[in-house]
């Protein structure tokens, strides 16, 4: 995985955007705009590049949902990855690296990944999710036996997604509009074509946010 800085070293809240090669032309102006929402908070982008989106962003191995290209269930071990290299590389680059905000978002998969993220680490202070994979084969089940543990979540879905003309996009939801009430999280839903106004939004609302492992991921 490689990680794409753009930003201040003396940045307090870090953004942590999982991304691949089709996203990156967008990058900067994605960063300018939620530097624009966001003009209180010194903001860090560190959009992190997958090696295989299908393989390395999934929760578990799945068939094909569009095409050819099955799921490989790599999640833990991207999850890992960027525990123990990307956060210690974003810290050293860091003016104050013991006094900040790790947020975590991403649009389709990478936002799938991002709430598995929240759900298995308590790393990051808050998650923006833009459209999340929820159709995701046994997603609900998982969702439902776990607890997530930052207190801001953002959740937004695209009308203009393909997976939600599916079967199993239909079916989970109604449960993915029903975690926006859970008592365990102060979620927002808005409708958005990616992750920029997800991010914005997070950042803002987790403005005095801490997480309480980030001590866990320093150097």
């Amino acid at each position: 995985m490689t990680p794409l800085f753009y930003g201040n070293a003396d940045a307090s809240v870090i953004l942590l955007q999982m991304t691949d090669t089709h996203e990156e032309p967008n990058l900067p102006r994605e960063f300018e705009l939620i530097c624009k929402s966001c003009p209180d908070e010194k903001l860090l982008l560190a959009a992190v590049r997958v090696d295989n989106w299908n393989d390395d962003l999934s929760p578990w191995p799945a068939p094909p949902a569009f095409g050819k290209d099955a799921f490989g269930g790599r999640a833990a071990q991207t999850l890992a990855r960027l525990h123990d290299e990307i956060l210690p590389i974003v810290r050293r680059k860091l003016v104050h690296p013991n006094d900040v905000r790790f947020l975590i978002g991403g649009y389709s998969l990478a936002a799938l990944f991002a709430l598995y993220a929240c759900y298995e680490t308590d790393a990051f202070a808050a998650c923006a999710a833009a459209s999340p994979s929820v159709w995701f084969p046994d997603w609900m089940d998982y969702a439902r036996q776990h607890a997530m543990h930052p207190q801001t979540i953002y959740l937004s879905s695209a009308t203009a997604s393909r997976a939600r003309r599916t079967p199993r996009w239909r079916a989970s939801a109604p449960a993915l509009r029903s975690r926006r009430n859970s008592s365990q999280t102060r979620a927002r839903r808005r409708r958005s074509h990616g992750s920029t106004a997800a991010i914005s939004k997070t950042a803002t609302s987790a403005r005095h946010a801490r997480s309480p492992g980030a001590s866990s991921i320093s150097d």
